[in-house]
């Protein structure tokens, strides 16, 4: 998941690459080799400090965490600064303006160049605790006017730095199996000989809809290899969403609900690390409003093997969806709760990928499919993680269930909390005030902190996945709605990956609410390290 591990957890959960981990530590010009293909050069400004930091990072190496790492000490020792010689606003400037800064910082960055061009190495660090500069080999035209860009130790610690450098160069050189949208395990199978295959496949769809009843009925491998059997997924797809279609659902139907069925056929998904606790502001700020938790319903689903859902309102139904949302009833209960429905038919599929079979390699097609079982899976997996923010942040959950619609066919169901208000989205149509703008910042940067800390990943934020809730409109209460394509972190045996969602949320707020700028910078907290 992305969440940065403490120094010694990195030596339990070591990177799975290939090659092998070589430290080179020069001890003066007459010993010097020049070392292509190093990652980093870190130069450390406090003596001390960097000794301990030293041992740590040889304990690393040794784990085989990095690949290479390079030192020079003599010169480390004669280019000493204490604490605080580093200000960060002396480095912004235009690339083709010579630095304004002490002759003393000036001549460890001009070091500090010269060591990535002997070592070869693409990133320098040059650091004293309190501010970090990062040199970029490929920048480096003219030692007079040098690109570097600049870090705060509260906002970016310097471990991050070291770690965003190794990562991206370990990417490069493909000493990992981490990827920037993070590991996806390829499906794995073997395909029919090639005189059963020419046999296997059908045009007849009364066939077809009487042996296949869910996406999982068809072999991904085979598809990803054989575009018959793709086409004969599609014929299939096309041809039970078009019968969805003719049987539409409409207030007033009665869903009949097998309770508890998916995890009697499916394992569930779980995280094999201790929760963090949440910063206090954080905390206060997505628990200020509570919504208690029915038991009646609780009772109801533990005293029955099967209920039934009368439907009151359809929230979000047809084609091209992932999940069919309604509003409703348990038989016996007055409480209107929600149903989530992820009913395949109504799953959104590529509609030609005749150029995925011409020019992807076949374990790289198809990807973008999902099963409902994938869907079920993540989502009950996010709200166990998060099952201490149940009733403020996100909505309670009351089950993932086997639905019969209808027309009969099957499908799986969530069964959540109601949560009155408006999206996110429509929140913002007419505009925001300057105190509702403050309010929606920070609501929405500790929103996606307290999921970060719990090692989960929403993935797929846009305005549609949170509900302005509560009494106060100008200080509404956020809840997250959709969390069936969130990640969470299972463990660094492929790598950890870093994730965008503060990113993608900082830009939301600029690009769909226009939020004022000035507003942003001071309300936008930095970046804490379990967030990453």
């Amino acid at each position: 998941m992305g969440t940065t591990l403490s120094p010694e957890s990195y030596l339990r959960y070591p990177v799975q690459r290939r090659g092998e981990s070589r430290m080179y530590q020069t001890r003066g010009s007459k010993h010097r080799k020049k070392i292509a293909g190093a990652d980093a050069i870190l130069v450390q400004t406090e003596p001390e400090t960097f000794e301990r930091y030293m041992e740590l990072v040889l304990q690393i190496l040794r784990a085989e965490r990095f690949n290479y790492f390079c030192v020079d000490t003599e010169k480390l020792e004669s280019g000493y600064k204490p604490v605080g010689s580093l200000n960060k606003e002396d480095f912004v400037v235009p690339t083709e303006v010579p630095l304004e800064t002490s002759q003393a910082v000036y001549r460890a960055l001009k070091l500090l160049s010269t060591l990535v061009d002997e070592c070869a190495a693409p990133y320098g660090v040059l650091t004293d605790e309190v501010v970090s500069v990062v040199m970029e080999r490929d920048s480096i035209v003219d030692k007079r006017a040098m690109q570097v860009w600049t870090y705060s130790a509260d906002e970016t610690p310097l471990r991050l730095i070291l770690a965003a450098c190794f990562y991206k160069e370990a990417i490069n050189w493909t000493l990992c199996r981490c990827r920037s949208l993070g590991n996806s395990i390829l499906c794995r199978g073997a395909l029919q000989s090639p005189d059963q295959l020419r046999t296997s496949f059908t045009q007849d769809t009364s066939i077809l809809t009487a042996t296949k009843r869910w996406f999982a009925d068809f072999d991904m491998y085979t598809m990803q290899r054989v575009r018959e059997a793709w086409n004969e997924f599609s014929r299939w797809k096309d041809y039970v969403q078009q019968q969805a279609k003719d049987n539409p659902i409409v207030p007033g139907m009665m869903l009949s609900v097998e309770v508890g069925a998916f995890f009697r056929a499916y394992s569930r998904h779980r995280s094999p690390y201790p929760l963090v606790p949440l910063p206090p502001d954080t905390l206060a700020s997505v628990t200020r409003f509570s919504r208690p938790r029915n038991s009646e319903i609780d009772d109801i689903l533990l005293k029955s093997d099967s209920v039934q859902f009368k439907i009151a309102e359809n929230k979000r139904v047809g084609p091209n969806q992932f999940s069919q949302v309604f509003f409703g009833r348990l038989a016996g209960c007055d409480e209107l709760l929600c149903f989530k429905v992820y009913d395949e038919r109504h799953f959104d599929i590529p509609e030609d990928n005749t150029t995925d079979y011409h020019f992807t390699p076949a374990e790289y097609r198809l990807t973008s499919v999902n099963n409902s079982e994938d869907l079920v899976r993540r989502e009950e997996a996010a709200y166990d993680r998060l099952s201490h923010l149940q009733g403020t942040l996100i909505p309670h959950s009351y089950g993932f269930h086997l639905v019969t619609l209808p027309d009969g066919w099957q499908a799986y169901g969530m069964l959540m909390e109601y949560i009155p208000g408006v999206s996110l989205g429509d929140y913002a149509t007419s505009g925001l005030s300057p105190a509702q703008q403050i309010a929606l910042t920070t609501s929405m940067r500790h929103a996606v902190r307290a999921i970060k800390y719990a090692g989960v990943s929403q993935t797929d934020w846009h305005v549609n996945q949170a509900i302005c809730s509560g009494l106060d409109p100008d200080f509404p209460d956020i809840v997250l709605i959709d969390l069936a394509f969130a990640h969470l972190w299972l463990g660094d045996d492929g790598g950890a990956h870093p994730t965008r969602d503060v990113y993608d949320v900082y830009e939301m707020l600029i690009v769909d609410f226009n939020i004022d700028m000035d507003i942003i910078r001071r309300y936008w907290v930095p970046e804490l390290e379990y967030e990453h």
